[in-house]
């Protein structure tokens, strides 16, 4: 394997400097810009299989085709510049790597290949260099070889692939090539820009209106974006590719529209958002005339709309989607920034996290079309984008879809089940009739449906009982007459099943005589008391239905609830005031009243009207829920089974008479045969009170609203209170459950059992319950499984069953469903839908969102109109409250936007303190999780002592505090330079007459390429780089001032890896790796109280330190200005031990201590002795038998390693020589530090040196050791060599890691000072 030939790239002079297409721009920004050189990378690799090509030959056709296509001449020039340019040059040469790999197997002919692709990538290519493209040929046989080139999509796009490799294949056969092109791409480029945008802005402003937020589809939002993408594929068989070829022909559309179609279905169901956008390529060659076979990147990405909802026919929608593709094309100039700013989207919200790619037939099968010298050749595309997914279909006989996607964002499981969802809806669209609904066109392959439908099934199943509770609790009675049966606190008297029957019995009597009986309702406006229990078990004895109503409430409430619901008699207490029409019944007899009729028992009607209670509307009148009898006893027998009632409990009935879960703790009770006890008032006001009276009453079951346990929890933690020994289950229900409050709970509580309760009015109290297990920290608590009476489905928003994992929204099925609403149909209509899962019953929409986990509990993700938007901003309330909650200060966090809709709306966040912590100070609350939350989503943040609640035990926000108004000194001019040169230059930017202090440069429009233009303006002013990150945590003039000024006065090469411990530090030269993973492992086994700091260059730059004795002088005196005292230690690996080596001699020469100099792995300047001839072949074979076939692998890895890097390193001394300024890569300043190493001349020291030497190093001779791998010629004051576990880098990496940190420690600790 040699390399026998390279070009390096000439360059020829360029003045005349183009502007970049807005695709171009954005590919640039996306890889160069960002760090990631192998995004929008391109490689195409040719398979030649049966002929022979010479390498000049080779070159000669590609510089023949780079004469004819600008785009082959152009570069890209971003260092420096405020906007990229390209620039086309006269002439170039081809850069041409030559391989010969025809002495090696096939495997290892592929392994070759597979790591040079690999390393390819990595190295990306610089877009400055003129080509800014590369090509390798490897031979690999005297008629058989590959050619791979390398390109950035930027310079071509996929059908400019296809006409560069016929032109230099036809060109080294000696044939003909086609015509020129009419247009070059600079044509081209100023063609798109002189395009007219008025039609294009007035056309998206109305397709995307009301779009304000991408589908979320990633993951993790907050990843970096520094990943490599993967790769999987799915590929249709030939029958079903026809099945959609003449699908879309029946519904007068394309292939590429079904494909959309599919991808959009599966994207909105995913997402649970009814409207899916992602990005389209078009082609864009109809822009300017002649294009056709113009070579460049001509083309454009586009938003795509697919809605699944309201509902239509599969035809309708199909065309619908093809009427909208047309229409773009019109639009195809459209730049996405424009786009978004035309939508009025701030600029750091995309418009999309997916986009799909349709090409009629892959790059191979469109090279193979063209001819029978093809037939031997065989092409394969190799891509990598920037969006966490990315779809391409190539519409060959058998379709291809490829998705990409990325693991940081995506999962693989994840990403592996939508493109197994896509398969699954485009066969059903091949299957569907013309008016199919969507619903009914599944995207989950039976054994996924079959799992949610089990999911959705409660484990208990209900027993058989009557349907009546009147029946029941007359059963009841008969069972255990004499058992207690109510109880009220504070009062002596006890009433049995007996006793109570006959009151029941006393009070129907009563109500018949009044006229109460079947259709009828019957308002209970009573306190708390065994009127009340007694009051609602007479109604239902009647066949009448309930109306509860708190006698607190205002009369215009109690007014409306009377009316709307038709209520003509009320039972009260003497005195109560009641409207017209509506007849006052009061408990007890008035003194001399007739004894009525004890009414007989009716008989069952599970259809019979058992209770209506109100809960808030929409528009804010409150709506009657009407709850069948079916519905209340099947809760009833659902939550004896749930809670496991027996005879023996003792259930406290807690909350207000006028919410349904007071129902919940009286029928079932009841029906279970157990007591129930009547809570007085004192009990909801004082926790040491309610504790001492459950302990009096022997109370064994709690059913609590969360607000006050989360009350509860805070005070038995902070006063050490703990829960009477008789309580064997609590429930907690109403809103969401504080992951602190729970695990404190676990801590302080751990005996009695704790369920999650959930469950709207209109599906009959709770429905679903979790008992949780021990907390995974910074999850929300989930909401469990149905109960025994109910269904549970997560369906997208058309209806369909969402994929595990998806977000979408809960509807409940089963009996525990309600019969709608009194006096609103329509309403009813809406949220009340036919069970087509079950094949019976309805099912009724929640409005809230939920998904599946893993573990088979539903996650509770919060109400629909949680998601808010303010300044153009999706925010997710719950998402800014759990940022807050994981501090810990604070235990419960509630968000608001205040004025919604009006131009001052702001985001507030009320906090209250954890259990045992002072009130949180607001500033530095906001400081901690500014890390943590976009510019967009800091909020306004006002401690409060407690959270005021309404009569129904409901957070009152209206009773909450306000944030005061900014005065206008808050927002006068600062007189801080920076930051008025800063919004200077953002009001330059942004084309603006002037931009505040404090203004949010993306709520002025700021967007990706604005960014770019606004951070190259910053460099050239100020002199310092700022990254884009920076700018989307720091938007505002102001806040860039400060970063800049902590990076000015701050550490520019001292990076915190450990900074915490009472050690001297230790610091890591040439901090390495990502996150500086190579030193992490080392600092935690070193342990806490050993400060570990790294030294790094940072970020590249023309002006990084390369020189040994450069950089280590730029490291010390960073040392010596913000560790002025107290003895070091130096570590550091391979090359960076020179760096190392200089630097203890500056520093011991400046008068400080250096405890102990570590070298890890690295060989010195006399050399590592390496064994050589049969010692080495023998090595050679003991690894072969002891690793198999690895071993050849890892030499193969190696030595073309080392191909690469000596090419680096020839590249690089050529370009000095030509006394070019080359560009700053990583692998370029590896590059100048060898040669920055070779040029340094190395003194002796005068302190002892420690050699830590990889036992796996097997080639080192038994002289190594005793040289000090080449240090000990300039080790003055000796060496010690420590031979530890692992390879060169695995030393650093658990476990061997441990054994090196015992030793560096013991090192570090034992050695005397001075």
């Amino acid at each position: 394997m040699t390399l026998h030939n390279q070009t390096a790239p000439q360059q020829d002079t360029a003045t005349a400097e183009h502007a970049l297409t807005p695709l171009q721009l954005g590919m640039v920004y996306e890889s160069a810009l960002a760090g990631r050189p192998w995004v929008n990378l391109e490689q195409i690799v040719v398979h030649l299989d049966a002929e022979h090509v010479d390498a000049d030959d080779l070159r000669a056709a590609w510089a023949l085709v780079a004469a004819r296509h600008a785009a082959l001449r152009l570069s890209i020039l971003w260092r420096k510049r405020v906007t990229p340019v390209q620039v086309l040059r006269d002439r170039i040469e081809v850069a041409l790597t030559v391989e010969d790999w025809s002495t090696l197997t096939p495997r290892r002919r592929e392994g070759m290949l597979a790591q040079f692709l690999e390393a390819d990538r990595e190295q990306g290519v610089d877009l400055e260099s003129a080509p800014a493209w590369r090509v390798m040929l490897a031979h690999l046989g005297p008629q058989r070889s590959v050619m791979v080139w390398t390109v950035h999509h930027a310079m071509v796009d996929g059908r400019s692939m296809a006409i560069v490799l016929e032109e230099v294949f036809a060109a080294l056969k000696g044939g003909a090539l086609p015509p020129a092109p009419e247009a070059g791409f600079l044509e081209y480029a100023r063609g798109l820009a002189a395009q007219d945008s008025a039609a294009a802005q007035e056309y998206f402003r109305d397709y995307l209106n009301g779009f304000d937020q991408p589908n979320p589809l990633a993951d993790d939002s907050n990843d970096s974006g520094m990943t490599r993408k993967r790769q999987m594929e799915r590929q249709l068989d030939a029958r079903l590719t026809a099945a959609l070829g003449l699908r879309a022909e029946a519904a007068g559309t394309t292939l590429a529209t079904v494909v959309q179609a599919g991808w959009g279905m599966v994207v909105a169901r995913w997402t649970g958002r009814a409207t899916a956008v992602f990005g389209t390529t078009r082609a864009g060659r109809h822009i300017v005339p002649g294009t056709q076979r113009t070579v460049g990147c001509l083309i454009n990405t586009l938003p795509m709309k697919v809605q699944i909802s309201p509902p239509r026919g599969a035809d309708d929608f199909l065309s619908g989607l093809r009427r909208d593709s047309l229409a773009l094309r019109a639009h195809e100039h459209a730049a996405l920034t424009d786009i978004r700013r035309w939508c009025g989207l701030p600029g750091t919200e995309s418009l999309f996290d997916s986009m799909v790619m349709f090409e009629h037939a892959s790059l191979n099968e469109t090279m193979r079309a063209l001819g029978p010298d093809w037939a031997t050749r065989r092409v394969e595309l190799h891509e990598e984008g920037a969006l966490p997914l990315t779809l391409a279909a190539y519409g060959d006989a058998e379709l291809l879809l490829m998705l990409e996607h990325d693991p940081a964002a995506v999962s693989e499981a994840k990403a592996r089940a939508m493109l197994g969802h896509l398969a699954e809806v485009l066969a059903s669209l091949a299957k569907a009739g013309t008016t199919t609904p969507l619903t009914h066109l599944t995207m989950l392959p039976r054994p996924e449906e079959a799992a949610l439908l089990a999911l959705a099934r409660p484990k208990q199943r209900l027993p058989q009982v009557d349907p009546c509770v009147s029946l029941r609790f007359s059963d009841r009675v008969f069972d255990q007459p004499e058992a207690d049966a109510l109880k009220m606190v504070g009062r002596p008297e006890r009433m049995n099943y007996s006793m109570l029957e006959a009151r029941i019995g006393a009070l129907g009597g009563r109500l018949v005589q009044a006229g109460a009986g079947p259709g009828q309702i019957v308002a209970i406006c009573l306190p708390r008391g065994p009127d009340f229990v007694v009051a609602m078990l007479a109604v239902l004895r009647v066949g009448a239905a309930f109306l509860p109503l708190d006698p607190g409430y205002p009369e215009p409430v109690l007014r409306h609830m009377l009316s709307d619901s038709g209520a003509g008699l009320m039972l009260a207490q003497c005195g109560q005031d009641v409207p017209p029409g509506v007849r006052l019944m009061t408990p007890e007899p008035e003194p001399g009243a007739t004894t009525a009729r004890r009414p007989d028992l009716l008989p069952p009607d599970p259809d019979r009207l058992a209770y209506v209670i109100y809960t808030s509307g929409s528009t804010g009148v409150p709506k009657g829920v009407r709850v069948p009898m079916r519905a209340l006893s099947a809760h009833a027998s659902a939550i004896i089974a749930g809670f496991g009632l027996t005879p023996d409990d003792r259930v406290l009935q807690f909350a207000s008479l006028s919410f349904d879960v007071s129902i919940e703790e009286i029928i079932p009770t009841l029906l279970a045969g157990a007591k129930v006890i009547l809570r007085d008032a004192a009990m909801a006001g004082s926790v040491g009170l309610f504790l001492e009276e459950v302990a009096r009453q022997g109370i064994t079951v709690l059913n609590l609203p969360t607000a006050f346990w989360h009350v509860l929890v805070d005070e038995m933690a902070r006063d050490g209170l703990h829960l009477p020994q008789a309580v064997r289950l609590v429930v907690v229900g109403g809103e969401q459950i504080s992951p602190r409050a729970l695990a404190t709970w676990q801590r302080i509580a751990p005996r009695p059992r704790w369920l999650n309760g959930y469950g709207p009015t209109e599906t009959t109290i709770t429905c679903t319950l979790h008992e949780p297990g021990p907390l995974t920290a910074g999850e929300d608590i989930p909401i469990g499984r149905p109960t025994a009476h109910a269904r549970a489905y997560v369906l997208a928003p058309d209806g369909s069953l969402a994929p595990t994992g998806a977000v979408g929204e809960l509807w409940i099925g089963g009996p525990a469903v309600s019969d709608g609403y009194i006096g609103h149909a329509d309403q009813t209509a809406e949220a009340f839908r036919p069970d087509r899962f079950h094949g019976e019953g309805r099912i009724y929409r929640t409005g809230d969102m939920a998904r599946w986990r893993p573990d088979g509990a539903l996650a509770f993700l919060g109400r629909r109109d949680r998601q808010v938007k303010l300044r153009g901003f999706r925010i997710d309330l719950r998402h800014v409250e759990r940022v807050l909650e994981r501090e810990p200060s604070v235990g419960r966090a509630l968000a608001h936007v205040l004025g919604a809709g009006t131009p001052g709306a702001r985001l507030v966040v009320w906090v209250a303190a954890a259990n045992g912590q002072p009130l949180p100070e607001a500033q530095s609350l906001r400081a901690a999780v500014a890390d943590h939350l976009p510019a967009h989503m800091l909020p306004a943040i006002l401690p409060v002592a407690s959270f005021p609640r309404t009569p129904g035990g409901k957070i009152d926000i209206a009773a909450l505090p306000v944030p005061e108004v900014a005065t206008s000194a808050d927002m006068s001019t600062t007189d801080d330079p920076v930051t008025q040169k800063i919004a200077a230059l953002m009001a330059q930017t942004l084309g603006l007459d002037g931009v505040g202090p404090e203004d949010d440069f993306h709520d002025l429009g700021g967007h990706s390429l604005l960014a770019v233009q606004l951070i190259g303006r910053i460099e050239a002013e100020l002199g310092h780089r700022l990254g884009v990150a920076d700018l989307h945590r720091r938007p505002t003039p102001r806040a860039l001032a400060r970063a800049l000024s902590a990076a000015q006065s701050g550490p520019r090469y001292i990076l915190p890896i450990q900074p915490k411990g009472s050690r001297p530090p230790l610091f890591g030269v040439h901090v390495l790796g990502r996150n500086e993973e190579h030193f992490r492992p080392l600092a935690e086994a070193l342990g806490p109280d050993q400060p570990v700091f790294g030294l790094t260059v940072g970020l590249l730059a023309q002006d990084t330190p390369i020189g040994v004795q450069d950089t280590a002088r730029a490291y010390a005196t960073e040392i010596q200005r913000h560790f002025p005292q107290g003895p070091i230690s130096l570590a550091a690996v391979s090359l960076a031990s020179y760096v190392a080596y200089e630097l203890a001699q500056q520093l011991i020469r400046a008068g400080r201590e250096v405890r102990v100099i570590a070298m890890f792995d690295s060989a010195g300047p006399g050399g590592r002795s390496r064994l050589s001839g049969r010692a080495r072949i023998g090595v050679h074979l003991r690894q072969l038998v002891r690793r198999g076939p690895s071993h050849l692998a890892g030499i193969v890895t190696n030595r073309w390693a080392d191909v690469l890097y000596r090419s680096k390193k020839l590249r690089l001394r050529l370009q000095k020589r030509r006394g070019e300024a080359a560009p700053m890569t990583v692998d370029s300043f590896m590059v100048a530090a060898e040669l920055a190493v070779q040029a340094y001349e190395v003194r002796p020291i005068h302190r002892p040196l420690t050699i830590f030497r990889a036992e796996e190093n097997v080639f080192d001779s038994p002289e190594s050791a005793q040289d000090g791998l080449g240090w000990a010629a300039v080790a003055a004051s000796g060496f010690e060599v420590i031979d530890v576990p692992g390879d060169h880098l695995s030393i650093l990496q658990p476990p061997n890691v441990a054994v090196l940190a015992h030793h560096l420690s013991a090192l570090m600790e034992n050695l005397p000072e001075g």
